[in-house]
């Protein structure tokens, strides 16, 4: 199958609205849905924060995303964000 239709198919289903918030709230609940990310006793405040800045770095990052990347583009993406959430939140994780 087609992997534009693949996505397609895989947005109906889990977002059919289209919506960046949605997509972003699942992006970031699937990544530590089974991990654990926060410091034991973190405040909600701190969480949301976290997350509101997590979302509007992958709003930039899905704009690198609308071209094909390569496998070290992508790792060099996934190492930037990982560099910037520890330097922005690292006593909180």
């Amino acid at each position: 199958m087609n992997i534009k239709v693949c996505k397609a198919n895989f947005l109906v289903k889990y977002n059919p609205n289209k919506s960046i918030e949605v997509a972003l709230s699942n992006a970031v609940k699937a990544a530590v849905q089974h991990n654990i990310l926060y410091e034991k006793n973190l405040a909600q405040s701190e969480r949301k924060e976290i997350r509101s800045y997590w979302f509007e770095c992958l709003k930039i990052i899905g704009l690198k995303f609308e071209n094909e990347v390569t496998l070290t583009e992508y790792e060099l993406i996934i190492s930037e964000l990982k560099e910037k959430m520890n330097k922005q939140f690292g006593i909180y994780f």
